[in-house]
């Protein structure tokens, strides 16, 4: 955006300028961005916005006392423009006599490892740097990684993310911090920043990157926010920060009502999640699969109506695919997400070994009486197998999965069961059925693992020879 297509003039600009040592202190404290006594590491691209970031904060660091480490990441895509700028970097910093450290990435190639853009690899790089560069110098959660972001990066964020179809968490923007990640020049625009350096004789690097409208924040940058400035005659990167403060406080709101709601407990209540308002619904979903995902990424709004038409439909064994092995699904009145490879109840090997023991070399008989279901251990009576009542053979007993005719006299139940019926009856999912290890014999069920044993083989007062059957 040309300074000329401002509706600040100038004066108002050199007025701003010259406070800008006050507003980033005055964001530090206000947002509790830095704490006495921890360790900050600021990037450093060599750029005017990452330039005027590392000035002041090491004029801030002795008042506000902490510990400055500014870090340069060559991402090796503009070959000598990219030398030149760690070069700068390093002799700016050298000037000042500021801890400098710069590391090299073949970006290009981590992007196409990974399978993102360059944009997204680059910034992934830097982070995970400037992470593993802020726990060896000051140790894990003791430091903060300061980044230049600055109102004109707000408000093409914000853009972007209406181009996307985004809800309030992308229409509020940037924050001042989220997680160790601070932001203190957030609130202030970029030609004040470019104004500060001239007056105050802060040189920096232009990256020629900046300029290539291919990219899409260049683009947005440099055609969509002109073109948006001239329809309206506004400041629109002004206005874009003031609705952006206004949606973060709607947008904290329904954020803690949604929290209220996930502290009731997962899976969700059907009831209970379909008499929330729309609004609610779509953040408790957001928020439940950030917990479980650990991002968002990819999780697109068709999905999480997909999520809310299933809730309403209510109807049990039905489920959406989200993606990379995200499930919902409707189970028994309650609404489940979950990954696939989260749905093992039991964890069982494929070795079965049993021992038989006389009931009088039993110390402790209540572990023959009192069954502990989760136990990869089960005791029966040794007796009550038909073709071991007068010898000391084992049964022929196998581990297996369930099979079609498979029946059980359940424990604490009067009569058989089909294994099939009695699964549903105890509302295991559909999902999970086929994967419960049984051990058989016969045709006949004596031990659902992790659910129940057999009541035609359980110990009583009576028994006198224990079979142990375990699970290795």
């Amino acid at each position: 955006m040309k300074r000329d297509d401002m509706t600040k003039n100038s004066s108002d600009i050199k007025k701003s300028s010259d406070n800008i040592k006050k507003q980033i202190s005055d964001s530090i404290k206000l947002y509790s961005l830095i704490e006495t006594g921890e360790g900050v590491i600021a990037g450093f691209s060599g750029g005017a916005d990452s330039s005027v970031l590392v000035e002041v904060l090491n004029e801030l660091s002795a008042t506000l006392g902490f510990s400055l480490v500014a870090v340069h990441v060559n991402h090796m895509l503009r070959n000598d423009e990219a030398d030149r700028d760690e070069e700068f970097c390093r002799v700016f910093c050298e000037q000042r006599g500021i801890n400098f450290q710069s590391y090299s990435v073949d970006v290009s190639a981590v992007s196409k490892t990974g399978g993102r853009s360059l944009e997204d690899s680059g910034r992934r790089e830097r982070y995970r740097i400037f992470n593993e560069v802020g726990i060896e110098k000051f140790g894990s959660g003791r430091f903060k990684i300061a980044v230049a972001h600055n109102k004109n990066d707000l408000a093409e964020t914000v853009l972007l993310n209406i181009a996307r179809g985004s809800g309030l968490e992308g229409l509020k923007g940037i924050e001042f911090r989220r997680d160790n990640i601070i932001r203190p020049m957030l609130d202030i625009d970029r030609d004040t920043i470019e104004i500060y350096c001239a007056a105050n004789e802060i040189s920096y690097m232009v990256d020629s990157t900046n300029y290539d409208t291919s990219y899409t924040r260049n683009s947005m940058r440099h055609v969509a926010m002109a073109a948006l400035q001239e329809a309206s005659g506004n400041n629109v990167v002004d206005k874009i920060f003031e609705m952006s403060m206004l949606i973060r406080a709607e947008n904290d709101y329904i954020n803690i009502q949604a929290q209220e709601f996930l502290r009731c407990g997962r899976p969700f209540e059907l009831d209970k999640f379909n008499a929330l308002h729309i609004a609610l619904k779509r953040r408790v979903l957001r928020l439940a699969i950030l917990e479980l995902k650990g991002d968002t990424i990819d999780i697109e709004s068709v999905h999480i109506d997909d999520i809310i038409k299933l809730a309403d439909k209510g109807a049990t064994g039905k489920k959406v695919c989200l993606t990379n092995g995200l499930r919902a699904e409707v189970e028994y009145g309650k609404l489940k997400i979950y990954f696939d490879k989260d749905e093992e109840d039991f964890e069982v090997g494929g070795s079965l070994s049993c021992r038989i023991l006389e009931t009088k070399d039993i110390s402790d008989k209540n572990i023959l009486l009192n069954y502990d279901i989760e136990s990869n251990v089960q005791y029966f009576d040794l007796d009550k197998f038909s073709k071991n009542s007068f010898m000391n053979a084992l049964p022929d007993l196998v581990l297996r999965r369930r099979e079609e005719g498979d029946i059980i006299s359940p424990h604490k139940f009067s009569g058989t069961k089909k294994v099939k019926k009695y699964l549903i009856d105890k509302k295991i999912p559909v999902r999970k059925r086929n994967d419960i290890f049984l051990v058989a014999y016969g045709k006949e069920i004596i031990w659902i693992c992790g659910y129940t044993v057999s009541s035609k083989y359980i110990c009583t007062e009576k028994t006198k020879r224990v079979l142990a059957v375990e699970i290795n």
